[in-house]
């Protein structure tokens, strides 16, 4: 897909906003498995679901339906792997399941 003029411009913005953070900040550079834990979804259905209040994450920008199980606390920050939201980068303050 091919970017507009004002999607490059504002990259081009962004960029240089980094970097002058960075000429005024020191920076420590690590690979992401340094501090962040990597872990895929794990499967579940609507079919498969226990009625509840807890969302699950299926990639798109919300809650695919609620279920009674959680499997991760705390914040987390999602990625969405496949489908119409590809890419889609959400952050996740609560208890819920993420989906693959």
């Amino acid at each position: 897909m091919q970017q507009s003029v004002r999607q490059e411009e504002e990259q081009i913005q962004k960029m240089k906003f980094l970097e002058q953070i960075q000429k005024h900040t020191p920076v420590e550079w690590k690979r992401l498995g340094e501090v962040a834990n990597l872990k895929r979804g794990e499967t579940i259905t609507a079919k498969n679901k226990t009625d509840g209040d807890i969302p699950v994450i299926s990639g798109g920008q919300k809650p695919a339906y609620y279920t009674a199980e959680y499997n991760r606390e705390d914040e987390t920050i999602t990625i969405a792997g496949s489908g119409a939201y590809a890419g889609y980068v959400s952050y996740w303050y609560l208890m819920f399941i993420p989906e693959t």
